[in-house]
This record gives C-alpha cells, sequence and structure tokens, in this order.
C-alpha cells in the first residue's frame, strides 16, 4: 500500500521533485563526529560536562546535531563513552590491580555497588524524562552553570582526609553525586569531585575516587 500511495506521488509530482524533498533526518559528518569524539574524550577527564558539550558545541556551530535520527544520535553517544571507558582503564590499571589482588577486595566491591546503585536506579527511574525536560542547550548551560557553582563551593571546604579513608558513607555519597550527572550539562566527573570535597577529601584523593566511580557508569 505504501508503495502505491509513493508511486501515485510519483506521477503527480515527478521523479526530481521525489528525490529532493526531504526524506530523513541529517546525518553526521566525519569531520564533525571526530571533532565531537575529541572533545568528549578531553572533557570526560575534566569537571565539565561531556554530554552537555556534545549539545552545546553543535548548537554554537550550526552542526546537524540535534536533526540527527535519535536511535543514530545515541549509538553515537555511546560509541564516545565507552571509548573514554578505554581511556579510563588504562590511567586506572594500577589501581585496578591492587583492587584485585589486595586484602580487601570485599570492602572494595562493596564501595563500587554503592557507587554503581543510585546510578543505576536513576537512570532506570528518570532517563527518559529528564532528558525530554532538560536537554535543550539553555537547559544544559543551566545545569552547568549551577554544577560549576556548587564544585567551586565545596572546594572552598577545609579537607585534610586521604584516599584510604574512604569508608561506606563516603562511598554511597559519591554515587549519590553522580546520579545527579544524569541531568544533561552536569558532568560526571565534576558532581563525584563535589561529593568527594563535600566529605572533606583533599583534592588528590577526591580525583582519585572520582576517576574509580566512572568506570562502572562511563
Amino acid at each position: 500500500m505504501a508503495r502505491a500511495r509513493w508511486w501515485r506521488a510519483l506521477r503527480r509530482r515527478g521523479p526530481a521533485r521525489i528525490a529532493a524533498s526531504p526524506s530523513r533526518a541529517p546525518e553526521l559528518p566525519l569531520r564533525h563526529a571526530a571533532a565531537l569524539g575529541g572533545l568528549q574524550g578531553i572533557a570526560e577527564l575534566l569537571p565539565i560536562s561531556s554530554s552537555g558539550h556534545l549539545t552545546l558545541v553543535p548548537a554554537l556551530l550550526g552542526w546537524p546535531y540535534a536533526g540527527m535520527d535519535p536511535e543514530l544520535r545515541k549509538s553515537f553517544e555511546v560509541a564516545v563513552h565507552a571509548g573514554s571507558a578505554l581511556g579510563l582503564l588504562g590511567t586506572l590499571r594500577r589501581d585496578m590491580r591492587t583492587v584485585v589482588a589486595g586484602e580487601h577486595r570485599a570492602n572494595e566491591a562493596v564501595g563500587a555497588a554503592l557507587v554503581l546503585a543510585p546510578s543505576l536506579l536513576a537512570g532506570l527511574l528518570l532517563e527518559r524524562l529528564v532528558t525530554e525536560r532538560a536537554s535543550g542547550p539553555r537547559g544544559v548551560a543551566g545545569a552547568q552553570v549551577a554544577a560549576g557553582l556548587a564544585m567551586a563551593a565545596a572546594d572552598r571546604r577545609p579537607a585534610a582526609r586521604r584516599y584510604g579513608t574512604a569508608r561506606t558513607g563516603d562511598h554511597l555519597a559519591l554515587g549519590l553525586a553522580q546520579a545527579a550527572a544524569l541531568v544533561p550539562g552536569v558532568s560526571r566527573n565534576g558532581s563525584t569531585l563535589t561529593g568527594a570535597r563535600l566529605r572533606r577529601f583533599e583534592r588528590q584523593a577526591a580525583a582519585r575516587l572520582s576517576r574509580q566511580a566512572a568506570l562502572p557508569v562511563v
């Protein structure tokens, strides 16, 4: 039936006009994909939202990213996040070997579960709602400003705790902070750094905890 309708339209309008009519969403040029992939890799290691920049940069430059097919855009984002995960895995290989070979593997496993659980629960319950309500450029920009102010305030707190002093409550706090990154524009790295600094970890320890919290989620 669809073929019959197409044939009638072809006879009325002619093949040139049929070919010129929009029939599919725009595709992302290779150079844009490469630029966004590089941006994602850099932003993932900094306390700025990599996903937010995937929204803001194309909008500012007029790239057809927002108009892409949603499934294709999601596949691209999954691919660049997978690349980020491989990069993080390389930087954390020493820490992972220590965890696997250490005496406190059970405690480390519990800590990882506490970090991961809030993000999984928030993703299952709220991802569609948050994406529909706050994924536009204005919402992303506002979330980035709010997250930056929160991180600046947390960084002003006095802190002296070292990496090895993390406890159950600290892992849960990192997990809750990481769940906030479900909001487009909120950096996963920035939110966990904020959470760790609020728990009074020194900067180096907070950065290490943030990187370790990333792998199960990214």
